[in-house]
Parts: structure tokens; sequence; C-alpha cells
């Protein structure tokens, strides 16, 4: 059998950890998702559970959903290059 650990597993996006988590599933490993679509009282509880052995396996991620998608990014602050440009032709 298996020799029993804990490991925490970092993926570089949300999709890639849905991915790695079913491919875990299909041989019988469960795992437990980390990322910063769940709230933080589910973050919490998630690793309250793996910290008791409920869960062996965490996968985590810090990237950002929206990053995540194709969708662009609106910019913050309104302050971007195109309004620097037209600031500089008046």
């Amino acid at each position: 059998g298996l020799v029993p650990r804990k490991v925490l597993l970092f993926v570089g996006s949300i999709d890639a950890g849905f991915r790695l988590k079913l491919f875990l599933s299909h041989f019988g490993v469960q795992a437990a998702m980390l990322n910063a679509e769940l709230p933080l009282n589910s973050r919490h509880h998630i690793i309250q559970e793996f910290n008791r052995g409920l869960y062996d396996y965490v996968i985590a991620t810090d990237a950002n959903p929206a990053a995540s998608s194709n969708r662009p990014q609106p910019s913050v602050g309104g302050g971007g290059q195109g309004e620097a440009g037209a600031g500089a032709g008046a």
C-alpha cells in the first residue's frame, strides 16, 4: 500500500487545480482544492480538515480567478497610457 503522508500541491491556475483533482480522483486519491474563489471561511475549514487527516492532499493556487480566464482586465485608477498620450498632445 501507499505510505500515508500529507501533500500540498501548487498549481498555476484554478483550472489546472481542478484538472489535477479530477486526475487524482481517477486513482482513488481524495484531494481538496484551495483557491481565491472560495470564501475565507471555506479555505480555513479545508485547512482544518487537512490537519485532522480528512484529506492527505491539498491542491492550492494563488492565481486570481479573473486572470485564469481569457478576458481582458479593466485598468485600475483610470491612469492608462492612452490618457498620458492625449495629455501630451494638448
